[in-house]
């Protein structure tokens, strides 16, 4: 082959790579458009809260009762001691 023949087979082979980076550039410009209006308006977006049924609601409220009632009862079973002294009292000194 001559010195032509192989220019032209690189040049071929380089714009063949050359369409190829072109078709990613494109498909990954598409894929931060979708985000772009988020990023550029500094909005994050919303998020969706998990609707409960009544129901659940309900049952939810009824776990919580009986969980404050028993940490009700755990406190009132404490004894209430007497209060406990500080280090930096005038009596703890010794000369």
């Amino acid at each position: 082959m001559d010195k032509k023949r192989l220019q032209e087979l690189a040049l071929e082979g380089l714009q063949a790579q050359k369409e190829r980076i072109e078709l990613e550039i494109r498909a990954l410009a598409r894929a931060v458009g979708a985000f772009a209006s988020a990023i550029t308006s500094g909005q994050a977006p919303e998020k969706r809260r998990k609707n409960r049924s009544a129901a659940q609601r309900k049952a939810q409220s009824k776990r919580m009762k009986a969980y404050w009632a028993e940490r009700r009862r755990k406190i009132a079973k404490k004894p209430k001691g007497k209060a406990k002294r500080s280090r930096k009292t005038s009596g703890n000194l010794q000369t």
